[in-house]
């Protein structure tokens, strides 16, 4: 049985590796006295294997922590019940919420850790310039062109550069931004998509990475590289000629399994 505590809020969820399942939610038995959510059902794991089931069990405040009656407390003697109502509206899985906000590839734009005081105490590379992991080498690199798998599943990807660049420099900054991009790279100065993109891989993998590096390399050995090495073979719904520059994750095949040439130089 677990440990007695007035800490007892836990919600438990387990699920099968499929999506878009049924949910079976189980409020405990023991008469708002004894028990807990995986009295009886345990982790969940026999309905979400045999029946393919999200099964989601908690607790919620017993006794008197959870029914006690004082006259002039407001809810009180149903503390339990509200207990009960917040996993249920939780379940509707926090899910619905999320998606209101982004689905699939975009999703990954938007969630970041906070400072939260404990885990985070500081922005990591305010920790890191002031010498938060002083004497650890540093080797930071990033793929040539991060964000083109983003725009392979979200066509509308590049888009978000013009939004964002105004966002942290107004108008007249992103316009000069902009056409400083395509005053250096004369090849997207016709190609807002590829001009797009290129913006989004250096303001979200290789300005934070250069940072990352220059902070740490006042007190560490850091060194700073790229990943060029381009895809090839691929079929033409992917890429029309068959090859597509080294985009984010390319180089975790070479990283962890290298081979000859670069790949074993990178393992």
């Amino acid at each position: 049985m677990p440990e007695a505590s007035e800490d007892c809020l836990y919600l438990n969820v387990t699920a099968p590796a499929a999506t878009d399942l049924p949910v079976l939610v189980w409020l405990h038995s023991g008469g708002y006295q004894v028990g807990n959510g995986t009295l009886g059902a345990g982790d969940g794991a026999a309905f979400t294997r045999k029946h393919g089931v999200v099964v989601v069990t908690f607790n919620y405040r017993l006794g008197a922590l959870g029914f006690l009656t004082v006259d002039g407390e407001a809810h009180g003697g149903a503390f339990g019940l509200h207990d009960q109502i917040a996993p249920l509206r939780w379940v509707r899985k926090i899910l619905a919420a999320q998606n209101a906000i982004g689905e699939g590839m975009r999703a990954t734009w938007l969630w970041r850790p906070a400072i939260d005081g404990r885990a985070l105490t500081a922005r990591p590379i305010d920790a890191i310039s002031a010498g938060a992991a002083a004497g650890i080498p540093l080797l930071a690199w990033t793929c040539v062109n991060e964000c083109f798998i983003y725009q392979l599943m979200a066509p509308d990807a590049a888009e978000q550069a013009d939004r964002v660049l105004r966002e942290y420099f107004g108008e007249v900054g992103r316009d000069e931004i902009l056409g400083a991009y395509a005053a250096a790279r004369p090849d997207l100065a016709d190609d807002p998509t590829r001009l797009g993109v290129e913006v989004m891989t250096d303001e979200r993998y290789v300005i934070p990475t250069t940072r990352l590096a220059d902070a740490q390399s006042a007190h560490a050995p850091v060194w700073r590289s790229r990943y060029d090495v381009p895809l090839t073979g691929l079929p033409p719904v992917i890429a029309p000629g068959g090859v597509l520059p080294a985009i984010h994750g390319t180089d975790g095949g070479p990283i962890w399994n290298g081979g000859e040439g670069t790949a074993g130089l990178m393992h």
